[in-house]
């Protein structure tokens, strides 16, 4: 009896091994998961700060009515032939307008193509900087060590409304 007795304390002490390192290697792979869950909710809501700080900015920030389309148009014409008087080179070609929406804005945007030499960084950048202060959605930016840089651009503006002329008839006695 002693020799059974000594037989099943060793099956018990082997299975309740097996089951502490069973229970111990589970017990790591949870605190795992919880340190990769925190990791991720942490950045969560760091991303979260960081856009909410965003918007607020955004909020804060000056907002200045849309000029006509001609007048934004016209503006980045006369950028052009600053540059064209500096003896630079620089092409912008516009089709027509296509209606567009935005935030639930009715818009209307002017494709266009600007074309430089790639020679005068410092006129790119003019031409950077002037986009950037403007109503202009630069689309694509290509730059070429031999063809230059080019720009697709979208010249955002208000739709114009168009004022309807009615004839006032005036009976003269």
């Amino acid at each position: 009896m002693g020799a059974r007795f000594q037989q099943g304390m060793r099956w018990l002490t082997g299975i309740a091994v097996v089951l502490t390192l069973w229970w111990g290697w589970q017990l790591q792979h949870e605190i795992v998961v919880l340190r990769s869950l925190t990791h991720t909710a942490t950045a969560v809501r760091q991303r979260i700060t960081r856009l909410d700080t965003e918007i607020t900015r955004v909020r804060r920030a000056e907002r200045r009515p849309l000029a006509a389309l001609a007048h934004a148009t016209q503006t980045l014409h006369q950028v052009v032939r600053r540059l064209q008087q500096q003896e630079l080179s620089v092409t912008l070609t516009c089709q027509d307008p296509t209606p567009v929406t935005l935030a639930e804005l009715a818009l209307m945007a002017r494709p266009c193509q600007l074309t430089m030499p790639a020679t005068d960084l410092l006129a790119v950048i003019e031409v950077l900087r002037v986009l950037e202060q403007t109503q202009v959605v630069l689309v694509r930016l290509r730059l070429h060590r031999t063809e230059g840089m080019t720009m697709e651009l979208q010249v955002i503006g208000p739709v114009e409304q168009t004022r309807s002329h009615r004839t006032i008839r005036r009976e003269i006695p």
